[in-house]
């Protein structure tokens, strides 16, 4: 990460990005993904670290990792239907809770729309991530909008065992079985955090909340529970429900649902897998779909008037 920083220094982040994306152009319009990839590594500066405009915003993406580097490069977007949905439900001058920012993607969206006005509270417990979102940050002068905490979000504060995956967007507190492409590459004590203990119910305006923690979901709301019920609380979170993983951790999508709903939100739009033909629109509609339980659900939650 240091030599991209340099890289930056010398040329002016205008002129790296120009380097890296017209040296991509040739390659990105006639080359197959896995061929593509590996190109791109080699005339890419920086051991295979490049820069990218990602929906009108530069990134850093890290094409040694097979997580979403590798789809943003090849695609230029990640979770499609999603991505449009955010743009829709984030307004100017909001706050926003990140859990599990990753290198972020979503997270520049939102600040691009929230504004100067607006806050970002960006939590990513992988140490490799929270570089490039630093540097994701830097590079689009975002500095004054965000504030980046190394740590976890849980149902408690205490260190806990962190799993580092080679898709680096899978990393988690939640053991996953592993396969030829996802592996785990190491671990790391992480500190996690309660945001009830950590932000306080009352002291921190949260207007929005997206969250992507691989199969900890249930343990990050449980931690939250006083902001979601107090009378200033969230209007709306952003939650990608793993249904496997939160069986393996001995719950399920049907309790995590059930939940929310106690805390008083409803399911606006979940989509499975992120597909559009696979689409509810309503929390009764998710709990009777018979792929409640199956991969994971990219689902919107809003705060239901009557509660």
């Amino acid at each position: 990460m240091a030599s991209i920083i340099a890289k930056i220094k010398k040329h002016g982040i205008l002129n790296s990005f120009k380097i890296a994306t017209n040296l991509l152009t040739f390659y990105a319009k006639r080359i197959p993904g896995q061929i593509k990839i590996s190109l791109a590594k080699k005339i890419a500066s920086c051991d295979g670290i490049l820069i990218k405009n990602i929906l009108g915003n530069p990134m850093v993406l890290d094409l040694n990792e097979v997580g979403i580097s590798h789809e943003l490069f090849l695609t230029g977007i990640h979770e499609a239907e999603s991505t449009a949905e955010i743009r829709d439900e984030i307004k100017p001058g909001m706050s926003i809770v990140e859990i599990g920012a990753n290198i972020g993607y979503y997270a520049i969206i939102e600040a691009k729309i929230i504004g100067e006005s607006g806050k970002i509270y960006a939590f990513e417990p992988s140490p490799t991530n929270m570089k490039t979102l630093k540097t994701n940050i830097a590079l689009n002068s975002l500095d004054n909008i965000f504030t980046t905490y190394p740590y976890g979000v849980g149902s408690k504060s205490a260190d806990q065992e962190f799993f580092l995956m080679s898709k680096g967007n899978m990393s988690s507190f939640v053991p996953r079985k592993e396969d030829n492409i996802i592996k785990k590459v190491g671990t790391v004590n992480i500190k996690v955090v309660s945001l009830d203990d950590f932000f306080g119910i009352d002291s921190v305006k949260i207007d929005y909340v997206r969250m992507d923690v691989e199969g900890f979901e249930f343990e990050v709301i449980k931690g939250m529970e006083g902001i979601l019920t107090a009378e200033i609380c969230p209007k709306g979170l952003f939650i990608e429900v793993h249904s496997e993983l939160l069986n393996n951790m001995g719950t399920s999508c049907k309790e995590f649902i059930e939940y929310m709903v106690r805390m008083g939100y409803e399911i606006k739009r979940s989509r499975y897998r992120g597909k559009r033909e696979i689409c509810v629109s309503s929390t009764d509609k998710l709990l009777d779909h018979k792929l409640r339980e199956i991969g994971y659900w990219e689902t919107f939650f809003v705060k239901d008037q009557r509660s």
